[in-house]
This record gives C-alpha cells, structure tokens and sequence, in this order.
C-alpha cells in the first residue's frame, strides 16, 4: 500500500470512505482554499489537504476537525491538542501536481500519478521524503512527523475521484 524511498515521517492509510463527501469553495468561510486547474473525468482525482498542528499539550481537538477526530487520537496518542492550521482543495488530472508551503516552510508536492486496481495513486514530496501512496476512492491518509511550534505537523490527505 506505501512505497516509501526515505522514512523520517510517518504515513499511515487509512480507508475511510465513511467520511462522506466534502465541498471546498475559493475563499470558503473555513478556510478551504481553492487548488488547480481542470480535471479529466475518466483518471483525475480531489485531493483535500487539511495542514493540522498536533501538540503534546491538553487542549482537544479542533470543533472543524471533528470527522477526523477518532483518527488523529488513535493515530497520535502521545499528542493531545490539534487544531487546524490550513486546508486546500486541488483536483488533478493524471500526471498533474500541486505545491504549498507548509508553516514550518517545508514545500509539500504532490502528484496524480493516476488508477491503478481501484486505487488512487498520490506521489508525495516533503522535505526530503518521496513516497506514493495507494488509496481507494473516498480514502484518508496521514503524512506527519515535521517539528512545528512545539509540535508537529500532520497533514490530512482525503482523496476522491474527480467526476
């Protein structure tokens, strides 16, 4: 399911179609911003990054982050406060890829690199990790282990087939 050239960050695949559809509009009131260009029906996919910051510190999870709730306490015991910092919305087509800066001024980028078996297949680069992850339509999957502000930075991947 992961292919992963350097380790230093923590990615974990979780399949969670249960989380329902999302919307993200230019400019939303939360926060969405709005990514990339068109996408070919037929291989593109959406991709919702939402950039949280995970502390060690008491303070619970975020009110906007409550569908991932379960997923970020399971995931991340040993933390105990997130909040959401950013969240970006990209559709892709095949082939194409989306960049942003992290608040830690890390680049994160990310490819389309099309389906394969049922699977969305998402190349990731962040600062100095390239790995592809393979993910069912619907899926979640973290990428995390960046220091950040006493923290870390986790970032939530939701991907969809862009119809």
């Amino acid at each position: 399911m992961l292919r992963t050239t350097l380790a230093p960050l923590l990615a974990l695949a979780l399949l969670a179609p249960e989380l329902g559809p999302t919307s993200a509009l230019a400019a939303s009131p939360d926060g969405v911003a709005e990514g990339s260009g068109l996408v070919a029906a037929a291989d593109g996919i959406e991709v919702l990054v939402t950039v949280i910051h995970a502390r060690s510190a008491e303070g619970g999870v975020a009110p906007e982050l409550a569908k991932l709730e379960k997923y970020l306490l399971k995931s991340f015991a040993s933390y105990k406060s997130f909040t959401r910092l950013s969240t970006r919305n990209d559709r892709l087509a095949a082939g194409a890829e989306a960049r942003f800066s992290l608040p830690n001024g890390t680049e994160l980028a990310f490819r389309n690199e099309g389906w394969k078996d049922g699977f969305a297949q998402l190349h990731l680069e962040v600062g100095g990790l390239k790995t592809t992850v393979n993910v069912k339509d619907g899926g979640l999957f973290f990428q995390a282990g960046r220091a950040y502000d006493g923290g870390m930075i986790v970032l939530a991947f939701e991907v969809r087939g862009a119809k």
